[in-house]
């Protein structure tokens, strides 16, 4: 049945989702001993600036609050009226408002977006020296949109390209709904193309190939140097990276591992990844059960002493610590192995800028965490380690049944024969 159209001023009833194993699923489908990690509300809202309405949403612990939340932005949304948008507004003004609303969740987008968008907006989209940031959304024309672009590119932003556009086609579609003009030039704007195929150049002007990993040796004297970089050991970024080394973590995985995830007293010391930290609106950084897929979510070995001593190591030096007269920092330490400088939760976009740093002063400009990640999963198929416990050791997607796997279970012991490569101390 089709919906029934919102007049101006309208509201739809509230619909819900809870998520279930990192999935939203309808509050109507969820079994009744399932209890959802969180709960989405939306709400459509028709609030005259378009034919189609906006959805409006809200996420909290529980579906009583997640409408509590959604009800109080739809009275914002119904006091803010039509759209501000008109003739002399610039694209400055307009980026800014789609951020906010992106930050507020009126505009509904996942966390990782929310970084992302946020990230291109203040570096590329309203950088200084932009020609268009300050252009009347009236008078820019396709070729400045596409001037624009070819600068982007040049200053080592290829990668950002298509986030740039969209981000665009945001503001100039809001413009032609409320009837500022006629047409959204970004519909038949094209990307520049890739200077070099399958390569993007990172700000540091390093090219970056998605196959690239590091050599045996480049792997051995990278860790020789992080190892002994004292910024790097003051921040904790050194066993972050040996972690990242020996065990192939994603950044947003690694940031996020918990005391609980670890059993490092077992004859066979394991860990699993069971969700990752995630930035919620108005509460900063949250636990929240969730994988990048399905596979994410696994339980591993440790392929290397040395990884295990160092966890070891910082378990000791936690337990020694006196208790923190601040309840938020002892949670975390209590809850998480990795910590910032102010013993809170490690945001993943903090650490990537240091890591960044960390990489340049040990002269691999090139190199990310996620370019040890495909080193470790190099390491394991040069092991012959076999293609389906590769697989859910990386927690890669590939859906192969649990049967396939070296225990049956779904842990993938086989990768235990690569661990002499992984050794950082024997080569």
């Amino acid at each position: 049945m089709a919906r029934a159209r919102l007049q101006r001023g309208e509201a739809s009833g509230i619909t819900y989702r809870g998520m279930i194993d990192g999935k939203w699923t309808m509050a109507s489908k969820i079994p009744g001993d399932r209890k959802p990690s969180k709960w989405r509300a939306t709400v459509r809202y028709q609030d005259g600036s378009s034919p189609r309405p906006k959805e409006i949403t809200a996420e909290d612990s529980s579906k009583a609050r997640a409408e509590t939340r959604v009800k109080a932005r739809l009275a914002d949304a119904r006091k803010s009226g039509r759209s501000s948008t008109d003739a002399s507004t610039t694209v400055r003004q307009a980026v800014t408002q789609y951020l906010t609303d992106l930050e507020e969740g009126t505009i509904d987008k996942a966390p990782a977006t929310l970084r992302t968008y946020r990230s291109v907006i203040n570096h590329d989209v309203l950088r200084k020296g932009s020609a268009v940031a300050d252009m009347r959304l009236t008078d820019v024309t396709v070729a400045d949109l596409k001037r624009e672009l070819i600068k982007i590119q040049q200053g080592g932003g290829q990668s950002h390209l298509s986030h740039v556009r969209a981000i665009w086609g945001h503001v100039f579609s809001d413009a032609v709904d409320a009837e500022v003009i006629d047409a959204d030039p970004t519909r038949s704007l094209k990307l520049p193309e890739r200077r070099k195929k399958d390569q993007r150049t990172y700000g540091n002007g390093a090219t970056h190939n998605t196959e690239r990993h590091l050599a045996a040796d480049e792997r051995a004297e990278l860790w020789s140097k992080v190892s002994q970089d004292e910024h790097a050991r003051k921040l904790g970024l050194d066993d972050l990276v040996l972690l990242g080394l020996t065990q192939g973590l994603r950044i947003a995985e690694a940031v996020s591992i918990r005391w609980d995830d670890l059993d490092l007293d077992a004859e066979v010391p394991m860990m699993s990844v069971k969700g990752k930290l995630v930035r919620i609106n108005g509460k900063g950084l949250a636990w929240d059960e969730v994988t990048k897929s399905t596979r994410g979510r696994r339980t591993i070995p440790f392929l290397s002493t040395e990884t295990v001593l160092m966890l070891r190591r910082r378990r000791s030096e936690r337990d020694q610590m006196e208790r923190h007269h601040e309840p938020a920092v002892q949670h975390a330490r209590d809850t998480h192995v990795f910590l910032s400088e102010t013993g809170r939760y490690m945001d993943q976009d903090n650490v990537n800028k240091h890591l960044r740093k960390l990489f340049d002063r040990a002269g691999y400009p090139w190199v990310t965490f996620h370019t040890l990640r495909r080193t470790v999963r190099s390491t394991l198929a040069r092991a012959h380690v076999s293609d389906q416990d590769i697989a859910l050791f990386m927690g890669h997607s590939e859906r192969v049944s649990k049967s396939s796997y070296s225990d049956g279970y779904g842990v993938p012991v086989g990768a235990l024969q690569a661990s002499p490569q992984m050794s950082l101390t024997t080569g």
